[in-house]
C-alpha cells in the first residue's frame, strides 16, 4: 500500500489499532514511519501529528514540528501569534491536547468569518480587539461581547455552510444550483460538511424546504441524491445507522461502501438485493472480505428454524449450485428446509417469498427434489402467474394436465377472478377448445364473471381490485369503436338470431352496464329485422335512440386531418425553434433579467401545453363521415331549423364536437348543454328546458344533414 492522502485516513486509523492491541510506543513509532514517509499534504500531516501527541503528550519535537506546520498553514491569518501565545501551546508545562483544542477553536476567529448563536443565529464578525469582538447578527443587529464570551458562546461556520449560503445568496440562485444536475455532489458536500460531515436526508430536507426547494423540487433533488450518495465513493451510510451519511475525506472503495449499505440495512431482503448489485459489479471479487461477510450473514441465517432459514437455504443454494461458488456453506438440504414447513403453509412461504429469482430457485428445487412435484407446482400457479411456471408444469409426467387447470380456472372463475382472466390474456382460443372450453362458453363464463364482479362493487366488497376486473372484462367484451369492437360484438356478427337473443339476455342481467346493453341493442338492431323480438321490446315500438346520447370524442374527418397537423407543425416545428430560442436568450446573460429568456420558458410551457391536449384529443377522436349520420333525428352532423315558440322567430343551429364549434356561428358542440338538450328530437317535436336560468320552448322544422 502506497503512503499518499488517498488512503491517509486508513493509515491513522490503522495506527490507533495498533496502540490499542500492541501499545502507544508501537503506534507512535507507525506514525512517525508514516509521516516521514508518506507524500501528505499539510492539513493530514497535521492531522497525523496531532494523533502522536495524542499518544506521548509530552514529545515536545512532534509539537514543534505541528506549531512549525501551523505557521505555514495560517500565515495570511492576522490572529495567528495571538492564538499560539494565549492557548498555551508553547508552554510545556500546560496539558498539550486541551492547548491544540483550544487554538484551533481560536484560530478561526477571524474578521470577516461567519458566526453562529445558539439565541442570535446567524452573524459576521466585524472587528476583533485584544479584548473584544464586535459581530453584526442578522436579526439582532451589532453586538460587542467579551473575547472570552464569545469565544465560548459562538461557533464559527465555513462560508460554505448551508447558513451562511442561505443568508448571502439569492433564493433564485442557490435554487438553481441545487437544482443542477452537475451540482449534486456539491449540494451534498455543502449539507453534510455543515453539519460535521453527516446528516440524514430528513435534515437536508429541512434544511432545503422550503427555503430553496418547494417539495416537488425536493423530490427531484432526493432522487438524484441518493443515487450520488449510493455511488460516490465519498460518501458512505454512517456505522449503526440506516439513514445517516458521512462525508469522508477519503474515498471508500465500492466494496467497502457495498458492505457499508449491508450492514446498515434491517431488511433481509434489502440486504439481498445489495448482495446482489455487488455480484452485478463489473469484475465482483467473490474472494473478498466484504463479500464473505456478506454471505455469512445467509448462513447464519440459514440456522434459522422455520421460514426465514428456508428463504436463506435458497439464497445460499442459489450462491453454490447456480453461481458455482463452492465455498458458500449449507448445513442442510432442501427437502429438510421443504418438510420443516407445514404443508399447508407452503403456499403461504412460497407468496412470502419476495425476490423472483429464489421463487424460482424454490420451483427447481422442488421439481428435483419432491416425488409429486408438479401437483405441488398446479397448487403454487394461482399465486405464480408466469409463462416461466406453465413451462414447468407441462415438464412433468401429465402432459395435458395444464388444459385441465384451464377447465378448472373456467368453472371456478369466481372463485379466483383474476388467475382465470391471467389464463384467458394468456392462452390461445386453441389451448381453450382443447380443453374442451368453446369460445361461445368461455364468453359466458366472462359474462357471468362481470356480472358476480359488479354485484361486488354495488355491495362495497373489494372495490378497488373488482373496479380493476370490471374495467379488464368490459374492454376486452364491451368495447365498440370506429377501429375496435369487443367480443359481445364479434359474436353478435356471427350469431343467428336465438344465439343474439341469448347473449343480449344475459347482458341485461349484468348490473351496472346500462350504457353498453343500450349500445349492444343498437347493433342488434342494425344487424337483425326481428331485433324486437330478440330485444324483447314490443314489437308496435321502434328502438328509443333517445336514449343513446355518443360519449365519446366525435369529430369530422377534415378537422381531424387538421389537428393532426396542428399537433405535427407543433412537435416538429415549433417546440424545435422554441427550444433555440430558449439557448439563444439564456447567452443573454441574467435569466432573473431577461425577458426574452422568460418569454421562451412561457411560450414552452404553452407549447407543451397544447401538445399533450392534441395527442390525448386525436388519440381517442371518432370520426363521424356524412354518411354515417342519421338525419331522422337531431344528432352529430345535422342542421336544424327549430322555432322558438317564445319570440316566434326561427333558429338554426350545427351540431358538431368540440373541435369544430363555434357559438358565433351557431354550430354547436353536441356535449354542451344546449346540445345535449335537442340532441334525438324529431322533426315536429316541443321540448321545453331550462340551461343556466334561461327557458327554452323549441320545436323542430326541419332536420338537414350538415355540410362537413
Amino acid at each position: 500500500m502506497g503512503l499518499k492522502g488517498d488512503n491517509s485516513e486508513y493509515l491513522i486509523g490503522l495506527a490507533s489499532k495498533i496502540a490499542d492491541s500492541m501499545g502507544t510506543e508501537k503506534g507512535v513509532y507507525f506514525l512517525h514511519s508514516i509521516y516521514e514517509k508518506g507524500n501528505f499534504d499539510i492539513n493530514t500531516n497535521v492531522e497525523i501529528l496531532k494523533k502522536i501527541i495524542h499518544f506521548a503528550p509530552h514529545d515536545t519535537e512532534t509539537r514543534d514540528k505541528l506549531v512549525e506546520l501551523w505557521r505555514e498553514k495560517y500565515k495570511d491569518n492576522p490572529r495567528l501569534d495571538y492564538c499560539l501565545n494565549n492557548t498555551g501551546i508553547l508552554d510545556d508545562y500546560l496539558n498539550i491536547n486541551v492547548a491544540i483544542e483550544n487554538f484551533e477553536k481560536q484560530i478561526e476567529f477571524v474578521e470577516g468569518a461567519f458566526v453562529y448563536h445558539e439565541t442570535w443565529k446567524l452573524g459576521r464578525i466585524m472587528k476583533i480587539t485584544k479584548d473584544e469582538m464586535q459581530i453584526q447578527f442578522v436579526g439582532k443587529g451589532a453586538h460587542t461581547m467579551s473575547l472570552k464570551m464569545a469565544l465560548s458562546s459562538l461557533r464559527v461556520l465555513q462560508k460554505r455552510h448551508i447558513w451562511v449560503l442561505k443568508a448571502a445568496v439569492p433564493k433564485e440562485k442557490l435554487n438553481a444550483q441545487f437544482m443542477d444536475k452537475t451540482k449534486v455532489e456539491w449540494g451534498l458536500r455543502v449539507l453534510l460538511s455543515s453539519f460535521n460531515n453527516q446528516a440524514s436526508l430528513k435534515q437536508m430536507k429541512a434544511e432545503l424546504t422550503p427555503s430553496i426547494l418547494s417539495d416537488k423540487e425536493w423530490s427531484t433533488w432526493q432522487s438524484a441524491a441518493k443515487k450520488e450518495l449510493s455511488t460516490n465513493p465519498y460518501f458512505c451510510i454512517a456505522e449503526g445507522t440506516t439513514d445517516v451519511y458521512v462525508l469522508r475525506s477519503t474515498p471508500i472503495t465500492l466494496e467497502e461502501k457495498m458492505l457499508s449499505l449491508f450492514r446498515s440495512s434491517k431488511d433481509f431482503y434489502d440486504k439481498l438485493k445489495i448482495m446482489k448489485d455487488y455480484l452485478s459489479m463489473t469484475d465482483a471479487d467473490t474472494d473478498s472480505d466484504e463479500f464473505m461477510t456478506m454471505v455469512n450473514y445467509f448462513e447464519g441465517r440459514a440456522q434459522i428454524s422455520g421460514t426465514d432459514g428456508a428463504v436463506a437455504f435458497l439464497v445460499l443454494d442459489n450462491l453454490k449450485n447456480k453461481k458455482g461458488m463452492s465455498f458458500v456453506q449449507i448445513g442442510a438440504t432442501f427437502i429438510e428446509y421443504y418438510n420443516r414447513i407445514d404443508a399447508k403453509d407452503r403456499k403461504k412461504f412460497f407468496v412470502s417469498i419476495q425476490d423472483n429469482e429464489l421463487k424460482r430457485v424454490f420451483i427447481e428445487n422442488v421439481m428435483s427434489n419432491v416425488d409429486n412435484w408438479q401437483e405441488v407446482l398446479i397448487d403454487l400457479y394461482p399465486v405464480y402467474m408466469t409463462q416461466y411456471m406453465a413451462d414447468c408444469i407441462r415438464k412433468g409426467p401429465k402432459k395435458n394436465v395444464i388444459y385441465k387447470i384451464l377447465a378448472e380456472a373456467a368453472a371456478n372463475c369466481k372463485d379466483n377472478p383474476d388467475f382465470f382472466l391471467y389464463l384467458v390474456k394468456n392462452f390461445s382460443d386453441k389451448d381453450w377448445k382443447t380443453a374442451k372450453i368453446s369460445k361461445e362458453k368461455l364468453l359466458f363464463d366472462k359474462l357471468s364473471l362481470l356480472a358476480t364482479v359488479n354485484r361486488k362493487i354495488g355491495n362495497s366488497v373489494d372495490v378497488a381490485d373488482n373496479k380493476k376486473r370490471r374495467d379488464q372484462l368490459v374492454s376486452a367484451l364491451l368495447t365498440y369503436t370506429k377501429t375496435e369492437q369487443g367480443e359481445v360484438y364479434d359474436y353478435i356478427d356471427d350469431a343467428d338470431a336465438s344465439q343474439a337473443q341469448k347473449i343480449y339476455s344475459t347482458l341485461k342481467g349484468i348490473p351496472g352496464i346500462e350504457n353498453e346493453i343500450l349500445s349492444v341493442k343498437h347493433y342488434i338492431a342494425s344487424k337483425f329485422e326481428d331485433w324486437e323480438a330478440i330485444t324483447g321490446d314490443n314489437p308496435d315500438k321502434v328502438i328509443d335512440k333517445k336514449k343513446l346520447i355518443p360519449k365519446g370524442f366525435l369529430c369530422t374527418k377534415a378537422m381531424f386531418e387538421a389537428k393532426s397537423q396542428e399537433l405535427d407543425h407543433i412537435m416538429n416545428v415549433e417546440i424545435p425553434e422554441n427550444s433555440k430560442e430558449i439557448g439563444t436568450a439564456r447567452d443573454l446573460g441574467d435569466l432573473r433579467e431577461n425577458s426574452e429568456y422568460q418569454y421562451a420558458k412561457d411560450k414552452q410551457k404553452n407549447l407543451n401545453f397544447m401538445m399533450n391536449k392534441l395527442t390525448d384529443e386525436t388519440s381517442i377522436a371518432q370520426i363521424i363521415l356524412p354518411e354515417n349520420v342519421d338525419t331522422q333525428y337531431v344528432s352529430f352532423g345535422t342542421k336544424v331549423t327549430f322555432l322558438d315558440k317564445k319570440t316566434g322567430s326561427e333558429v338554426q343551429y350545427t351540431l358538431l364536437g368540440p373541435w369544430e364549434s363555434d357559438p358565433y356561428k351557431n354550430i354547436l358542440n353536441f356535449k354542451a348543454p344546449l346540445g345535449q338538450a335537442i340532441y334525438n328530437m324529431e322533426v315536429n317535436e316541443e321540448k321545453k328546458f331550462n340551461i343556466n336560468g334561461v327557458d327554452y320552448d323549441y320545436v323542430v322544422k326541419k332536420i338537414e344533414l350538415a355540410d362537413f
